[in-house]
């Protein structure tokens, strides 16, 4: 979903999605937490690729640096963990980049899977 939204008088925009894995919550929360796998959740006409200088292990104070095309021109980004509770929240904010951005992602159980909710 997308959306514009009002905060002390400010406007900003809100991009979320939700979808449920069916897989157990340590399970799904293993897989989205390898920085390796971002890419596999990405929509691949973005290009998305991390740009990493050797193995990384996300967790609080993580600093990571991605790359997407838009309309085939590179944008770059660094992001901080600043939240990090496995298996259920990570919220990170973009240090660097153009769009100023923060992202809260969250996993919770269900009999059927996991329940997993991405809002930036």
């Amino acid at each position: 979903m997308y959306g514009r939204r009002l905060c002390c008088g400010v406007a900003y925009y809100e991009l979320s999605d939700h979808f449920e894995v069916q897989a157990d919550l340590p399970t799904t929360w293993r897989f989205f937490s390898a920085v390796e796998n971002l890419a596999k959740i990405t929509p691949p006409w973005l290009a998305f690729t991390v740009r990493l200088n050797g193995p990384v292990e996300i967790g609080d104070g993580s600093l990571l640096d991605y790359t997407i095309r838009w309309l085939g021109v590179p944008i770059r980004w660094r992001t901080r963990i600043i939240d990090w509770s496995p298996p259920r929240q990570f919220i990170d904010i973009q240090l660097r980049g153009r769009m100023r951005c923060g992202t809260t992602s969250t996993c919770s159980s269900r009999a059927s899977g996991a329940w997993c909710v991405g809002i930036v």
